[in-house]
C-alpha cells in the first residue's frame, strides 16, 4: 500500500474523491464501523468496507455491500 492509512475513519457530510475516479459523500459513520457513502453524480449508495486514506485524501475500499440507488 503506497502511502495509505487503512481502516480509516471518514467524516460525515464530507465529499471524498475516489482513488479511481468519482465523488462520494460520506453519509454515515454511525451505527456500523463502516461508513456509508454516496456517489454525487448517480446517487448509488452503499457501504464502503475497510477504507484506505492516502496522503493526497483520496480514498478507496475494498468492497461494498447494500448498494442501491437513491
Amino acid at each position: 500500500m503506497e502511502n495509505g492509512v487503512r481502516n480509516a475513519k471518514l467524516t460525515e457530510g464530507h465529499v471524498y474523491q475516489n482513488r479511481g475516479g468519482g465523488s462520494f459523500r460520506c453519509l454515515s459513520v454511525t451505527g456500523t464501523p463502516d461508513p456509508i457513502l454516496k456517489n454525487v453524480s448517480s446517487g448509488w449508495t452503499f457501504t464502503a468496507h475497510t477504507i484506505t486514506m492516502y496522503q493526497d485524501g483520496t480514498i478507496e475500499w475494498d468492497y461494498s455491500t447494500g448498494g442501491h440507488w437513491d
